[in-house]
């Protein structure tokens, strides 16, 4: 048997609600000034933080995510919780932690700053170890696969998220 699925000629898919079909003639013919709400334009407000940070102990969550609303952010091994510049790790308990986990912990010392300039994101070690960051915006920019997890060593900065390619002297113009 053979079945033919297409749509009847008098009728379209509605682009808000597309479970419900429509007569052609009830569309509206500038569909752009409708959005989800019923036709009624709703502004763009631009989000109160730049960044959105969670922590991970392997593959679970630990503590509430961070809200980055600084230019920059330090995410430590300290604790320093009234900082709004801070993500401090060094408070956040976990019951299911193992000695691995918290044996890496005690490496995180000074930790990782990010900041942005222009819309651009930079990761900076302020630790005295080596951190590892995964960023697919980057992987993607330097031709590598999207889960490559890139060494930052102490003292070095690596672009996370470049919003448009730009000359590193320019930044600091």
């Amino acid at each position: 048997m053979d079945f033919d699925i297409t749509q009847p000629a008098s009728t379209v898919t509605n682009p808000i609600y597309p479970r419900q079909q429509q007569p052609v003639s009830s569309i509206p013919s500038n569909l752009s000034q409708f959005s989800i709400t019923n036709g009624e334009q709703v502004p763009f407000e631009e989000p109160h933080e730049w960044c959105v940070i969670s922590y991970y102990e392997m593959s679970t969550r630990v503590g509430e995510q961070f809200h980055a609303t600084q230019p920059q952010v330090i995410i430590d091994g300290l604790t320093d919780p009234s900082n709004a510049e801070r993500f401090c790790l060094g408070g956040l308990t976990n019951v299911h932690r193992t000695f691995e986990i918290d044996k890496a912990r005690r490496h995180i010392g000074r930790g990782v700053k990010l900041f942005h300039i222009r819309g651009n994101v930079f990761a900076e070690c302020i630790s005295d170890n080596p951190v590892f960051v995964q960023s697919p915006i980057t992987n993607q920019r330097l031709s590598w696969h999207p889960a490559t997890v890139c060494k930052i060593p102490p003292s070095n900065i690596l672009s996370v998220f470049i919003k448009k390619p730009i000359s590193i002297n320019s930044l600091f113009e």
